[in-house]
């Protein structure tokens, strides 16, 4: 198996001028493979943060499709909808089918990281792991 792209995503924002910016890169091993980044007018963090994850995942879902990813993020509302999305998924396939939904560690996107601690804790509000 190849390993995984390694995904690093951030966003900011200054709630004084409703300005912000995000920040999006993609490396396979030492080499970088994609990286994009933007700026501006929003309401809040979350905006940014999102942005710079579907900056990422649009670009892996053209370009890489297969790859499995770790993404690192600090954002924890994005791993939290992340997590929920594939349960609700899991469910849905469930019903649909009567087959046995995936576990965490069945899908594409394998293993989404916050912060600098790379061991996976199972909650969103620190490290966090899960699949969609």
């Amino acid at each position: 198996m190849t390993d995984a792209l390694h995904t690093y995503t951030d966003g900011s924002f200054d709630a004084a001028s409703r300005s912000g910016g995000w920040a999006a890169v993609v490396y396979e091993g030492d080499s970088q493979l994609f990286a994009a980044y933007g700026k501006g007018i929003s309401t809040s963090n979350n905006t940014f943060e999102v942005l710079a994850v579907l900056s990422a995942m649009a670009w892996i879902a053209a370009e890489a499709p297969a790859r499995w990813v770790t993404l690192w993020t600090d954002a924890a509302q994005v791993i939290e909808r992340l997590l929920s999305m594939e349960d609700h998924m899991a469910q849905q396939r469930l019903a649909a089918d009567h087959a046995e939904p995936r576990t965490r560690d069945g899908g594409r996107l394998t293993t989404w990281r916050s912060g600098s601690d790379s061991t996976p804790s199972g909650t969103a509000s620190g490290c966090s792991r899960g699949t969609v």
